[in-house]
């Protein structure tokens, strides 16, 4: 569902809204990209998501937000922003979450494809990006799953961990580890993470050091 939240960009807005508070305004230095947060808008008595990380000392502009356009944030998902004006306001506030190191598009969030890893050789480095489909023929064909290292730099990485398809003489530690971008280590007794290497063999794979 998509949740509303009204973004204040209050020195922008000193381009279309005559407001000596919006003109004095000045945005954060460092913003963190982070979820709105909720609020009540003054003017109008009505809850919302606002997000004040980048003007976190100035009231929102709801009272006069009258136009709307869809904000995609990778981490968050899809949000409808209401501005006084969309062609003023949306490309700087996608470029501001941008700046700040947040993956930010104007528009609908796109379904993200899944790419898995495989190895198509003996070199540490020989490693393969598949779609979903062929991953599974490959896989079937007889290609195995990179291990998970985080000392063998191969340049494909994983949270903390880089993906090899040479072990270079290191052991199996018994912990199992997502191949996704997270790279998260599987917690729990050994029977778990086993049986996910044996369910979800794309998904997992064993680390060594």
């Amino acid at each position: 569902m998509v949740r509303i939240f009204i973004t204040l960009i209050a020195a922008l807005a000193a381009m279309a809204i005559t407001s000596a508070a919006a003109m004095a305004a000045q945005p954060a230095t460092s913003p963190v990209p982070g979820p709105p947060v909720n609020y009540v808008c003054e003017a109008t008595g009505q809850a919302g998501n606002w997000d004040d990380q980048f003007y976190p000392d100035d009231p929102p502009l709801c009272d006069v937000a009258s136009e709307n356009f869809l904000l995609c944030l990778a981490k968050y998902g899809q949000f409808q922003i209401e501005t006084p004006s969309v062609t003023a306001f949306a490309a700087d506030i996608v470029g501001m979450y941008l700046a700040a190191g947040a993956a930010a598009t104007q528009g609908k969030c796109l379904p993200q494809t899944r790419s898995y890893w495989l190895c198509y050789g003996k070199a540490a480095t020989s490693i393969q990006v598949l779609d979903e489909v062929n991953a599974i023929k490959t896989l079937l064909a007889g290609a195995r799953v990179p291990h998970a290292s985080k000392t063998i730099n191969t340049g494909t990485k994983v949270g903390d961990f880089y993906l090899t398809c040479d072990d270079q003489g290191q052991k199996p530690t018994g912990r199992v580890v997502s191949t996704g971008n997270g790279g998260e280590v599987v917690n729990g007794q050994a029977s778990i993470g086993a049986g996910l290497l044996l369910t979800n063999p794309l998904d997992y794979t064993v680390e060594v050091a």
